[in-house]
């Protein structure tokens, strides 16, 4: 089993320099909900904001061993694709249960979601109606509008 030694690396082809961006992030960042349903996974886009968090919330983020079963179907995984090489944001990441997978080119890594960027994807997937696309009502979303 391979671990990486540190964490994800930013795939903006940036020197971890910050260069004169001041270590912000913009561009294209799309979420996705892996619902495993057979349906075309929804998918919305992360705002700066968001994409910033994220960012921070991969900084320093632990290894761990790779899990036999990793995105389990059935239970939501949420995906983040970072086609355009955000500085500071991976190619792809999927969260579900506390576990990460990250993929840097062709570096796949499993890490500790010890700093919730599953309920921040959540949040902002609820918050954008991916849910209601596949009929499903969040208990947040009830009331709501």
């Amino acid at each position: 089993i391979l671990l990486a030694a540190c964490s994800p690396a930013p795939s903006g082809g940036g020197d971890g320099s910050g260069g004169n961006d001041n270590g912000a992030v913009a561009g294209e960042v799309t979420g996705e909900l892996l619902y495993f349903s057979g349906r075309p996974a929804p998918q919305w886009d992360l705002v700066d904001t968001e994409q910033t968090e994220i960012a921070r919330r991969l900084e320093g983020i632990s290894a761990v061993s790779s899990p036999g079963d990793f995105p389990r179907f059935g239970p939501v995984a949420y995906h983040i694709l970072n086609p355009q090489g955000v500085a500071g944001i991976p190619d792809e990441v999927i969260a579900q249960d506390g576990t990460l997978l990250v993929r840097t080119g062709e570096t796949y890594s499993y890490y500790s979601d010890d700093k919730d960027l599953e309920g921040l994807l959540r949040t902002s997937a609820v918050a954008d109606g991916v849910y209601a696309e596949l009929g499903i009502v969040e208990v947040s979303q009830k009331g709501s509008k």
